[in-house]
């Protein structure tokens, strides 16, 4: 017996968009429908024959849609979504980033929300028009459209600059097949070159931690950064809001314990140098395999 028509295809349809659905209730109908699409089984005709191909739910229900623009991990993508990255490329941060935005969907903090957005500016998935640069009205404003369903010249009018090298097509496809950053992200890389090193990375806490500005950091930033010194200033404030730089746990941060443990750590220092003259009277982490297991673990992703 053969089986055809939309008599047929539209409650197979219906089935397989509940069970997504049902496993992943905050999803948009453009996450459910890219879903399906990018995991259906090519039948080998034509896209006017065959369209996406066969469903095949079941991977359907493993694929992570657009996971990628999920900003504030709620398991959906959301216009809310595009706000935090327009409001990022805006250049607010902490709480000014963060306000009337925050649902109780949210897996992220807001200071994993920044960094996150950061990840995906140095990875230069925020230059959505391709222009090289990352501009709110632009390529924030482009990500908020395609959310809201836009596509073709209602997705790319007034929202890419003269310099854009993609076009709607091009942008539609940027968007859907992006992927989460691969270059590894470090912690304690604070300059953001791939290299941690203690007479930068280290130095620049310390400097943070004496009271030190953005103006100082210049001589101590690592060849080859990518980050700015007022970025590395709202890196570090951040990490210090979170507590990461607290690394005797005494409730402070300050740069002749936590900086010099992180300086001594960075340079390979272990046991019982790593901790000698540099734990405060009131830590609460005093040992070396404490203070060792504290900043193996910071993670902010």
């Amino acid at each position: 017996m053969q089986l055809a028509g939309t008599s047929m295809s539209a409650p197979v349809v219906s089935g397989a968009v509940a069970l997504l659905r049902e496993a992943h209730p905050r999803w948009s109908p453009t996450q459910v429908k890219l879903a399906l699409k990018q995991t259906a089984t090519h039948l080998g005709y034509s896209v006017d024959a065959q369209g996406a191909g066969l469903i095949n739910a079941t991977s359907a229900l493993r694929s992570s849609a657009l996971s990628v623009w999920d900003i504030d991990g709620d398991d959906g993508v959301q216009f809310n979504d595009a706000l935090w990255a327009m409001r990022y490329l805006f250049g607010h941060r902490g709480e000014s980033l963060a306000q009337d935005l925050t649902n109780n969907f949210s897996s992220r903090s807001t200071a994993q929300i920044e960094f996150y957005l950061e990840r995906l500016k140095l990875a230069g998935l925020l230059d959505i028009d391709g222009d090289a640069t990352f501009d709110a009205l632009t390529d924030g404003v482009l990500l908020g459209r395609y959310i809201l369903g836009f596509r073709e010249e209602r997705l790319v009018d007034g929202a890419v600059s003269l310099q854009a090298t993609r076009d709607a097509a091009q942008i539609v496809d940027f968007i859907e097949t992006a992927i989460h950053p691969s270059y590894p992200f470090l912690p304690l890389d604070i300059d953001v070159n791939s290299i941690i090193d203690a007479n930068t990375d280290g130095y620049l806490v310390i400097l943070y931690a004496s009271g030190f500005g953005p103006s100082q950091y210049a001589p101590y930033v690592g060849s080859g950064s990518r980050r700015s010194v007022n970025e590395i200033h709202n890196y570090l404030s951040v990490l210090d809001q979170m507590g990461a730089l607290d690394i005797d746990g005494d409730g402070r941060v300050l740069a002749g314990s936590d900086g010099i443990l992180i300086a001594r750590y960075l340079s390979g220092i272990r046991g019982e140098q790593l901790i000698d003259g540099a734990i405060e009277s009131s830590a609460t982490r005093t040992t070396a395999e404490q203070i060792v297991a504290f900043i193996e673990n910071i993670s902010i992703r």
